[in-house]
């Protein structure tokens, strides 16, 4: 028996439609050049038989046609949670429907190099220059729980001068020094605006994680991560477009619907009963 209000197609309706309106106004408030999407861009990637109009669902909901795009795949998408394998096939059905293309933005003056613990290591932009600010992507964070150690050994070498994750929906800002027996330091944003540093070689890693921007992910605050980035300083100033909050507006509208309704069987209730009483009435008569 189902017991929810709504059925399962009319739920991914309403999900949408509000991904879609937010995602359309964060797009023209900020008119960005570049676009990252850090995983989880499915909720049944690695399980569902209709993957094509799973892929189009997304697209259809956030349409950038002219900004570049990233996308880095995440659990969700090609599976490595719970015991759950990632497949080479996983893997290429998600690169073939979902194509990330940062070539030749901003010149190259900034490396994007996506190291996402799942699919390996896939280098983003390309350019001569060594000497430049590198920027790692991936979805579960790096510097947060117990870290890989393959993983940290390469960020080791990459000495990244910032990172950005998601997978944990909640924003976060996290930081480790660059040295094999440096406690880390985990704290969450201290403030909705920050300021980092871009220099080629950090003495830290810094790993922002961006927060969901899904209600459907039961957290308190969503919202889309906003980056501007000011080369002639190498300074990279960071934000969060907060979202309005969806579960008080539901519960809102729910008491709405419950109340409409009572007022209309209660309506047609009382009509009937005044029907009964005036054909009784004139019988009598």
């Amino acid at each position: 028996m189902n017991l929810l209000p709504f059925s399962v197609r009319e739920i991914s309706y309403f999900v949408s439609r509000y991904l879609g309106r937010t995602f359309e106004r964060a797009a023209k408030y900020v008119d960005p050049h570049l676009v990252i999407y850090l995983g989880d861009l499915l909720d049944e990637g690695t399980t569902t038989t209709d993957y094509v109009n799973y892929a189009k669902r997304f697209h259809d909901i956030f349409l950038l046609p002219n900004a570049k795009v990233i996308y880095v795949p995440g659990d969700n998408d090609i599976g490595g949670e719970g015991g759950e394998l990632v497949t080479d096939e996983n893997i290429g059905r998600f690169r073939s429907s979902f194509r990330s293309d940062a070539s030749s933005f901003w010149d190259d003056s900034v490396q994007f190099i996506e190291i996402s613990g799942l699919a390996g290591q896939v280098v983003l932009s390309n350019s001569s220059r060594r000497k430049r600010p590198l920027i790692v992507l991936g979805h579960i964070p790096f510097l947060w729980g117990y870290p890989d150690p393959d993983a940290m050994k390469m960020l080791d070498e990459l000495k990244p001068a910032l990172i950005f994750s998601a997978h944990n929906h909640e924003a976060s800002l996290m930081s480790r020094a660059i040295s094999e027996d440096a406690s880390r330091r985990v704290r969450s944003l201290p403030s909705d605006f920050s300021i980092f540093n871009l220099s080629p070689s950090p003495g830290d890693i810094q790993e922002v994680v961006v927060p969901t921007c899904s209600y459907r992910m039961g957290v308190p605050r969503m919202g889309f991560g906003f980056a501007v980035l000011d080369l002639t300083a190498n300074r990279l100033f960071y934000t969060v477009l907060w979202l309005p909050s969806r579960y008080p507006h539901l519960f809102t509208e729910l008491c709405a619907t419950v109340a409409f309704v009572l007022a209309l069987v209660c309506g047609f209730g009382w009509r009937a009963f005044r029907f009964r009483h005036l054909k009784k009435v004139s019988f009598q008569v």
